[in-house]
């Protein structure tokens, strides 16, 4: 379903930017098409559509930082992804959605297909494992988050003896 878009030179540029800690655009374009592949074939749905909508999503080739985007990147990057995509392969509208609207809710419309949330999901699934896989390798511990943990639960402690005090 892929081949095509795997070969095509310029989405094996997508090798050259890191994500997510040590992964590769590439790598984690593949992760997501095959990861949400796997779920649309589970749940007998568009697989083709979801593995090339996976391999495409992320298709930019630059660094957010670089372009000034002052973290807005997550609402423009779909766009971006979407008119590359289009300039070099010929997409269905199922496609389309699923690239332009894979970061829901923050595009401007629900999703119309299943499968857009698929990729959704995938593709949340591969970023939080690709950075926990990556923070793991540079020697992060459990414990390191218990501060942060003991400081939420003194926030709220706190604003729960507020809430009482004012009742």
């Amino acid at each position: 379903h892929v081949e095509d878009i795997i070969s095509h030179p310029e989405v094996q540029r997508l090798a050259e930017f890191k994500q997510h800690g040590d992964s590769d655009r590439l790598q984690h374009s593949i992760s997501v098409s095959f990861m949400g592949f796997l779920m649309a074939r589970l749940l007998k749905l568009d697989a083709r559509a979801v593995a090339r909508g996976g391999m495409l999503h992320d298709l930019f080739f630059y660094y957010s930082q670089d372009k000034g985007f002052d973290g807005l990147h997550f609402l423009v990057h779909p766009k971006i992804a979407l008119a590359n995509s289009e300039a070099l392969f010929s997409l269905t509208e199922k496609e389309k959605e699923i690239i332009a609207c894979h970061m829901f809710p923050v595009c401007t419309r629900f999703p119309r297909f299943w499968e857009t949330q698929i990729i959704q999901l995938a593709d949340k699934y591969c970023a939080v494992n690709e950075a926990m896989a990556f923070l793991v390798k540079k020697g992060f511990k459990r414990a390191q988050v218990r501060p942060v943990r003991e400081r939420k639960y003194a926030y709220l402690r706190a604003l729960s003896r507020e809430a009482r005090a004012t009742s």
